[in-house]
């Protein structure tokens, strides 16, 4: 059996905590293109995905102004096109089941390879042959039940490894708890007595036991 898919110990910018936030991120969008849905006025499975796509884009456009570590990238040759990185991994989303990768997300279009690249330049962190997708799974309702990070061979499409992202997963910032400090005044050390010092305690209290005789 094959040890579970931890993305962040290939791809370290992908921590649990960022995939959460993307993946809540999709679910808000989708959801609300679900609450426009009218069948009766016309509306069709595939208008609901337009919607859908067009609004995931935006939210997660509008969250990389928030978010220092995401970023969209550019798809100048392609406007329908939508790649976004979470630190310099690149990252596309689908609608889907993680074993279900369409075609053409399998591949690598010019700005994700360039990308890819700069996570190599910068990071070290070497991508060819697999493509990181996220797949965004919904029910019969049309509501999100689970968004997974899936590492995939390019062009196949195999998956190599499944990772299910924790929806509203809150950030790790437990600080360890430490005892109050202190302010202690400088210390102040007294010099030792000299020689002569010594001698002449030591005649002073002869003198007085004679006296006191």
């Amino acid at each position: 059996m094959s040890p579970p898919f931890e993305p962040w110990a290939k791809y370290p910018d992908l921590t649990a905590e960022r995939l959460s936030v993307i993946a809540n991120i999709i679910r808000t969008a989708r959801q609300a293109a679900v609450q426009l849905h009218d069948p009766e006025g016309g509306d069709n499975e595939w208008s609901l995905g337009c919607r859908a796509y067009a609004r995931t884009c935006h939210a997660i456009r509008e969250a990389a102004n928030q978010y220092a570590w995401l970023a969209v990238v550019p798809e100048d040759d392609k406007p329908l096109r939508f790649t976004f990185a979470v630190g310099h991994i690149p990252v596309k989303f689908y609608h889907g089941e993680a074993n279900e990768t369409p075609d053409h997300y399998c591949t690598v279009t010019g700005p994700e390879a360039g990308q890819r690249q700069l996570a190599l330049e910068i990071d070290g962190i070497e991508m060819t042959g697999h493509v990181l997708r996220l797949a965004v799974v919904t029910d019969v309702t049309r509501e999100v039940t689970k968004v997974e990070l899936v590492e995939l061979i390019s062009e196949s499409g195999t998956p190599t490894g499944v990772y299910e992202i924790p929806f509203n997963l809150k950030p790790h910032n437990v600080v360890q708890l430490q005892s109050k400090a202190v302010d202690l005044p400088p210390l102040e050390l007294e010099p030792l007595p000299t020689k002569e010092e010594l001698q002449a305690a030591e005649e002073q209290q002869k003198r007085k036991k004679r006296d006191a005789n």
